[in-house]
């Protein structure tokens, strides 16, 4: 941009105008540059915040179902008594579960 209509006659002027507008410009270009880099990165950082606050929340959803899970294992083993025939019935329930467990985590868990 030639800004030497500015200063007629004056071309010293007209040279040292045009001279800071395009420093000016290559700063801008700069901080522009600078900016989209930022907005990146930020953009980067909210994915990896939102990845991370969808595994705390699975996470307390495994640590809620685990308290139930205890809490209702104890009423249980309370409700059983000495019962053998109850205790019996727990302990398969146990294993029934303990199996299912474990056959999720396999099906669940990526090959390494």
């Amino acid at each position: 941009m030639d800004l030497s209509f500015l200063f007629p006659g004056n071309a010293q002027k007209a040279d040292l105008t045009n001279l800071l507008l395009r420093q000016a410009l290559i700063k801008l270009d700069q901080i522009s540059s600078k900016l989209d880099t930022l907005s990146t990165k930020l953009e980067k950082i909210m994915l990896d915040l939102s990845d991370l606050q969808g595994a705390v929340t699975a996470e307390n959803t495994v640590i809620d179902s685990a308290i139930a899970l205890l809490n209702g294992l104890k009423e249980q083993l309370d409700k059983a008594g000495t019962d053998p025939v109850l205790l019996q019935q727990l302990k398969d329930s146990i294993s029934a579960k303990t199996q299912d467990l474990a056959n999720a985590i396999v099906q669940n868990t990526p090959a390494a």
